[in-house]
């Protein structure tokens, strides 16, 4: 939706992981799901349960180092 294939393929390039597969460190698995309720701010993803709207695939690394730093 609204360029979410290209946010995935983002997380999967920077994360170094694919679809349903978890980082070697298990910090981050990458899922694809159809709807988590948030279609006004899509593509959106959610990560420790904090949503990220109107993502775009230059704003992945800026999720990924959030929450990298957090541990």
């Amino acid at each position: 939706l609204r360029g979410g294939d290209d946010v995935i393929k983002e997380f999967e390039k920077q994360l170094g992981v694919g679809v349903n597969a978890t980082t070697p460190d298990g910090l981050f698995s990458v899922e694809a799901v159809r709807c988590i309720g948030c279609c006004g701010l899509a593509p959106a993803t959610v990560v420790n349960g904090e949503v990220h709207g109107k993502l775009e695939a230059k704003d992945v690394a800026k999720v990924i180092e959030k929450y990298r730093a957090m541990g």
